[in-house]
């Protein structure tokens, strides 16, 4: 009977399944999903929130009803509710679905109509962005007004919202120095611990980040700093907020390749940084640009990291690493590292085991070379 519902009753139908939790009833969530997305036009804006809502609670997402979104959400986004765009992006996010269409009609309202945002919808937006990795047309204009509301409201945001706000930003290379000095002043830390509380180690994590900003990137910066007792050590973690860890059957394929190009195990796998991440498998050089045995890696001049990328650090409908990965990726070249990405979608295509040395080959050696050929220049 699925395909005769009007929009109000899909609506009402995944309302009631979500209040009788009935996960188990996937095929019903997922014709349901895929019925919204043909009557997605007669929806009223309610009726979309609660619709994408129920479909992230009850863990669903339907390639049709995305286009369905970005077909007709940019036309309506101009005079539709504000919790329905913090809705139409924490679904984005929870998804890993970074549309273009989307995120730029997004985009452009917040320039236009921010004001009339609550907090909590304000930081949805941007952290959806930021952690999909998605820098709008706009984005100027976009960061301009997001400062001009920080701002004004800097004290009524909530703290941990604030924070992944600003966390946010970094993902893009946006710093907000102004408000990371707020942050890491004492009166803003004892706000985070609420009723004596412990602050979670999620936020710890992302204080970490804002703090290795501002040290790696951002040298010009001289104001506050987060004490050394709330970094934390590692970022790797069970939740994989900071970084997606490296894809068993992805590290199988390259192993064994990899040991032919190099001659033999001159790799170490899993190795924990000082600054707390993970590299999936480094390579060492002395100083003359040779890769060294790992029995000799206290002659290390120069590091490679090397990153395994699945499908778990993109976006799960576009080829790009999500913000996080990003993040990762530029501290640890401002750390020394030199790194190099193997992504999945690249490395899948190769068939035979000559293709895939000749493939590590042409990305590797390269950085080898160019480090040798720095060593002679100097």
């Amino acid at each position: 009977m699925v395909h005769r519902l009007k929009a109000h009753q899909v609506s009402d139908i995944l309302q009631s399944l979500l209040r009788l939790q009935q996960r188990q009833a996937i095929a019903l969530v997922l014709r349901l999903s895929n019925r919204a997305s043909r009557v997605f036009k007669a929806f009223s804006d309610d009726d979309i929130t609660k619709v994408l809502s129920a479909l992230m609670i009850l863990g669903q997402h339907d390639e049709e009803l995305l286009a369905a979104m970005e077909k007709h959400l940019p036309e309506r986004m101009g005079k539709c509710d504000p919790e329905l765009i913090s809705t139409v992006m924490e679904y984005c996010l929870q998804m890993r679905c970074r549309s273009e269409p989307i995120f730029e009609a997004v985009a452009e309202n917040f320039v236009c109509s921010a004001e009339r945002h609550t907090n909590l919808q304000i930081a949805k937006q941007v952290v959806a962005m930021g952690r999909l990795n998605y820098l709008p047309q706009c984005s100027g204009q976009m960061f301009k007004k997001l400062e001009s509301i920080l701002s004004a409201r800097f004290s009524q945001f909530q703290p941990r919202s604030l924070i992944d706000t600003l966390h946010a930003c970094v993902h893009l290379e946006r710093f907000p120095l102004n408000y990371i000095k707020k942050v890491f002043s004492p009166y803003f830390l004892q706000k985070l611990q609420a009723q004596g509380e412990l602050v979670d180690k999620n936020t710890l994590g992302q204080l970490t980040q804002l703090h290795l900003s501002t040290s790696l990137e951002c040298t010009y910066y001289w104001g506050s700093r987060l004490p050394f007792f709330l970094r934390v050590k590692k970022f790797s973690s069970m939740d994989q907020a900071f970084e997606t860890p490296v894809e068993s059957l992805l590290y199988r394929q390259v192993k064994g390749p990899l040991e032919v190009l190099l001659g033999g195990k001159f790799f170490s796998t899993r190795i924990f940084t000082q600054v707390g991440y993970t590299i999936d498998v480094e390579i060492c050089l002395d100083e003359n640009g040779f890769v060294l045995p790992l029995s000799q890696w206290e002659q290390t001049s120069r590091r490679i990291a090397l990153c395994l990328d699945g499908q778990n650090r993109f976006c799960s409908n576009t080829q790009h690493l999500l913000g996080k990965e990003v993040t990762k990726r530029r501290h640890l070249c401002r750390t020394g590292y030199e790194v190099v990405q193997i992504p999945y979608f690249e490395y899948e295509k190769l068939r035979t085991r000559e293709e895939k040395v000749q493939y590590l080959h042409d990305k590797i050696y390269p950085t080898i070379s160019k480090f040798r050929h720095n060593q002679q220049m100097s």
